[in-house]
C-alpha cells in the first residue's frame, strides 16, 4: 500500500501588481542618443527638449567665430582674445543659441585683439574670405559702427595704415575697405560698398561680404539676396585681375562702437560662402533615444504613456517604442521601432522599454516642438503564488509528487526543490535540485534511497530577462515544505 502525504495551504500572497510611475525630463533626462537636439533649462531649473539651432562650429577655414551666448565669450578659433570687459550678453533679444551680443551706444565697445596672427594667417593673403553676421538695429542711427579693424602694412616702401569698417549710414550697411587690397605697385588702395535696402529698426537681417580671389569679386549679400558688387582693381571689372589682401601683423577689432543694437553669430572665415543658416533650424528634423528603460521584469505592463509637450501648428512630434528583454540600446534606424500610444495603453513583452522621439520643424525651419517630460505608469510583476496543495506518492526509491495549479495563467512553470535537509533544496549528485517541471503538476522521482528523508518544496516560476539580458526563471515563494520517506514497506 502507498503511503500518501497530503497538504493544503491557503497562502496569503498579494496576487496584483504594483503600480510603478518612471518620470522623464525635470532636471534630469536619462538620454542615450541624440541628433539635433539640445537641452534648454526653462526657468523653473527644469529642462526641456528642442531641436537644435543652426549655431555654427569652427573648422579649419573658420578665423573668428562669436556666439554671444556668454558674458565671458570666447573665440572659438581661439585667434583672438576678448577684452576684460567682456561681452554684454542679452537672452531676450537673440537669434540663434542662448543670447546675443546687446551693445548701448553709450557704452564702451568690445575689443578683440589677435593672439598671433593677423587677420589672415599669411600676412599677404591670396585666397577667398567671407565676413557674416546677423544684425538687429534699435534706431539705425548714422555713424554707429558695427565693426572696426585697423592695422598697418609695410610696403618696403611705405608703411600704409589699413581700415575695414562696417558701420550704418542713411540707415543702410556701408563696408570701407582701406589699404587691405594692394596692386603691385603698393599705391594706396580704398573701396565702399554699400546695400540698398534700408535697415528696419528692431528686426533681425542676415547681413554677409564675401571675397572670391579668382574673379577679384567683392559680393554684399542681405538675407542672402545680393545688394551690391564690386571688382578688386583699379579697372572695377573682371578683366582687371584681383589684389592680395594684406592683412598686417597683429589685428585689433573693436566691435559695437556708438552701436545700439545686437549682433549675434559674428564669423569670419578664409573661403566664399555659399550656404547661410538663414533659418533657426538647420534641419527639418531631430531624435532623440531614452535609452534603456528598466520594467524590472519581462511580464511588467505599462498601462499609462503620457507625454508633456509643445507642438506649435506646422510642428510635430512622433514617438515610438522597443520593449524587449535585450538591454543593448537599438539601432535609431532598427525596424523593431512601433509606434508610441499616448493614453491609456496595454504594452508588454519585454522588461526594457525604449523610447524614441522625433521631433519635426515647420517648413520654413524656424519653429521647434519641444519635449517636457514623459510620464509612464506601469505594473511591475511581483512573484507568482505557491501551489496551494502538494502531495507525495511513496513506493520503492520512487516520489511520485503532485501538485495544485496556482490561480496565475502567466506563470512559465514550476520548480521542484528537494532536500536531505529541511530548507536544504539545492545541490548535485544523486539528486539535482531544483528540476523544471514545466507547466505540468506532477513529477515522478527516482533513484531515492529507501528509508532516508526527503523534504520537499514546489514554488512557480515566471520566465524573465536578467539586468544583464539572459532568460532566468524568476520563482516566488516555496510551497510549505513537506517531507518524505521512499520505502518497499507495505505499511
Amino acid at each position: 500500500m502507498k503511503k500518501i502525504i497530503f497538504l493544503l495551504l491557503i497562502p496569503i500572497i498579494h496576487l496584483f501588481p504594483s503600480e510603478q510611475v518612471i518620470e522623464l525630463g525635470g532636471r534630469l533626462w536619462n538620454l542615450y542618443d541624440t541628433e539635433n537636439i539640445e537641452m534648454i533649462k526653462n526657468k523653473n531649473s527644469s529642462v526641456s527638449l528642442f531641436l537644435k539651432e543652426s549655431e555654427y562650429s569652427a573648422d579649419n577655414n573658420t578665423l573668428l567665430l562669436l556666439h554671444f551666448n556668454e558674458k565671458r565669450e570666447y573665440d572659438s578659433t581661439g585667434r583672438f582674445e576678448i577684452g576684460e570687459k567682456g561681452v554684454p550678453v542679452s537672452g531676450k533679444i537673440k537669434k540663434l543659441g542662448k543670447g546675443a551680443g546687446f551693445f548701448n551706444g553709450g557704452e564702451k565697445p568690445v575689443v578683440l585683439n589677435s593672439v598671433k596672427e593677423g587677420f589672415f594667417p599669411d600676412r599677404v593673403y591670396s585666397g577667398d574670405f567671407s565676413v557674416e553676421f546677423w544684425l538687429y538695429t534699435q534706431n539705425a542711427s548714422d555713424g554707429e559702427t558695427i565693426f572696426l579693424y585697423e592695422n598697418y602694412t609695410d610696403t618696403g616702401k611705405i608703411i600704409l595704415p589699413q581700415l575695414f569698417r562696417c558701420y550704418i549710414e542713411d540707415r543702410k550697411v556701408f563696408w570701407q575697405m582701406k589699404n587691405l587690397f594692394l596692386p603691385e605697385d603698393k599705391k594706396p588702395f580704398n573701396l565702399l560698398i554699400n546695400g540698398k535696402k534700408r535697415l528696419i529698426p528692431k528686426k533681425w537681417s542676415h547681413h554677409v561680404i564675401r571675397y572670391k580671389a579668382e574673379q577679384g569679386i567683392l559680393e554684399y549679400l542681405i538675407d542672402g539676396i545680393p545688394e551690391a558688387v564690386e571688382y578688386v582693381n583699379r579697372e572695377g571689372n573682371e578683366a582687371g585681375g584681383s589684389y592680395p589682401f594684406y592683412s598686417g601683423k597683429r589685428s585689433r577689432i573693436v566691435m559695437g562702437e556708438n552701436f545700439t543694437g545686437a549682433l549675434d553669430e559674428f564669423r569670419i572665415k578664409s573661403e566664399w560662402i555659399n550656404n547661410f543658416n538663414l533659418s533657426r533650424f538647420d534641419r527639418l528634423e531631430g531624435y532623440f533615444n531614452t535609452g534603456m528603460i528598466d520594467l524590472k521584469h519581462s511580464k511588467s505592463e505599462v498601462f499609462s504613456v503620457e507625454c508633456l509637450d509643445n507642438v506649435p501648428e506646422g510642428t510635430d512630434i512622433n514617438y515610438h517604442y522597443i520593449l524587449s528583454d535585450s538591454p543593448e540600446n537599438p539601432d535609431i534606424n532598427s525596424p523593431m521601432w512601433k509606434i508610441l500610444p499616448m493614453g491609456k495603453v496595454r504594452i508588454s513583452g519585454g522588461r526594457f522599454l525604449f523610447i524614441k522621439g522625433t521631433l519635426f520643424s515647420d517648413g520654413e525651419k524656424q519653429i521647434s516642438p519641444s519635449v517636457n517630460r514623459i510620464n509612464i505608469k506601469y505594473d511591475e510583476r511581483r512573484s507568482p503564488p505557491p501551489p496551494s496543495m502538494v502531495k507525495a506518492e511513496l513506493s520503492d526509491r520512487k516520489l511520485k509528487l503532485r501538485w495544485s495549479d496556482v490561480p496565475d495563467t502567466d506563470i512559465d512553470g514550476y520548480l521542484v526543490y528537494i532536500g536531505e535537509k529541511p530548507g536544504k533544496y539545492f545541490g548535485t549528485g544523486k539528486i539535482n535540485s531544483p528540476i523544471d517541471a514545466g507547466l505540468s503538476n506532477s513529477m515522478v522521482i527516482d533513484n531515492l534511497e529507501n528509508g532516508r528523508i526527503y523534504y520537499i518544496a514546489v514554488l512557480s516560476y515566471y520566465n524573465t530577462a536578467s539586468s544583464v539580458g539572459s532568460i532566468i526563471k524568476k520563482g516566488g515563494i516555496y510551497s510549505k515544505e513537506i517531507s518524505a520517506r521512499p520505502s518497499i514497506s507495505n505499511r
